[in-house]
């Protein structure tokens, strides 16, 4: 079983209890790493391993990076990579839960495809031609040539990737496929939107907390980041906020990572897999019931709250 601190009744120091979960999110990032070095059963599609295991790598180095900074106290920067995440997890569920997570695998390339050719239009607009394009210059040459080479450099490696996951031959222009009536079935099943993308519990409540309700862009703090005495630190660093992260953001986001390890261990579904199903299982447990204490705690201070009011306004008989 996972060595976890121990979740007393009542929380007598939060300052501890912060500690403790982030003890906790660091023993969880490495059980996620575990469920992301599993191998997966033989006849699986190759594409289908492929982006499976890659969100599954990225979603645990984003674990990692997350407790880091949590670690180190980098709070007011910590939701920023906690937000990335939580995309990844939105994906992640979506390709599992799916009927054919092959087919989605080959949507999620095509979807990858297109967002990298969005910029063409506007780079083709940039394309410098030459005053005299029967002599032109060897300077004229060279700003052609540069203007014209990312467009270029897209369009390969947009055609690579369709070539990799089979959609395409070799010398295909990815433009033209994707104009297709097949990549736009593709990119139907993909939808452009985290919202289209969300499908079971766990990609539900994310959505609801992170996507759904603000934007990371506007700080909380932007009325006095005006003074550079608080935001910036000796020899030019840049300081660090004081700011106290809520218990739901440093349980939440691993208890989700670990919901969707689980969804993961599921499918691979081998005889290494059983172990750690269950090691997961006790991780996410402990930390709902760490949310459950804390929401206790929440309660029980609001009652103690309307206790003292009562006994500051008692209530009088009126007279007669």
């Amino acid at each position: 079983m996972p060595d976890l601190p121990v979740l007393a009744d009542s929380i007598e120091n939060w300052e501890d209890f912060r500690s403790e979960l982030i003890r906790a999110a660091r023993t969880a990032t490495a059980y996620v790493g575990d469920a992301a070095r599993m191998s997966f059963p033989r006849g699986v599609d190759e594409v289908e391993r492929a982006v499976v295991r890659a969100h599954m790598v990225r979603l645990y180095k984003l674990l990692d990076g997350y407790v880091t900074l949590l670690e180190q106290g980098r709070r007011d920067v910590a939701p920023v990579l906690c937000r990335t995440m939580m995309e990844i997890i939105i994906n992640l569920e979506y390709l599992l839960n799916g009927q054919n997570a092959a087919r989605l695998s080959r949507a999620f390339v095509c979807r990858s495809a297109d967002h990298l050719l969005k910029p063409l239009k506007y780079l083709q607009f940039q394309i410098v031609l030459p005053e005299d394009r029967e002599n032109p210059s060897e300077e004229d040459i060279e700003a052609v040539v540069g203007s014209i080479g990312p467009i270029i450099e897209l369009g390969s490696t947009a055609a690579g990737m369709l070539q990799w996951a089979g959609l395409v031959g070799d010398g295909d222009l990815a433009e033209d496929y994707l104009a297709s009536d097949e990549a736009q079935a593709y990119l139907s099943d993909w939808p452009w939107s985290i919202s289209g993308r969300v499908q079971t519990e766990t990609a539900q409540a994310i959505f609801n907390v992170w996507f759904s309700r603000y934007s990371l862009t506007t700080h909380p703090n932007w009325m006095t980041l005006e003074s550079q005495d608080i935001w910036m630190g000796d020899g030019g660093s840049a300081r660090l906020e004081d700011s106290i992260p809520e218990i739901e953001d440093l349980a939440d986001p691993p208890a989700w990572c670990i919901d969707t390890a689980l969804r993961f261990a599921a499918l691979v579904d081998s005889g290494q897999s059983v172990q750690l199903r269950r090691d997961l299982i006790y991780l996410k447990d402990y930390f709902l019931g760490a949310v459950d204490l804390n929401r206790c705690e929440f309660e029980r201070a609001l009652g103690e709250c309307d206790l003292h009011e009562d006994e500051d306004f008692p209530e009088t008989e009126d007279e007669e």
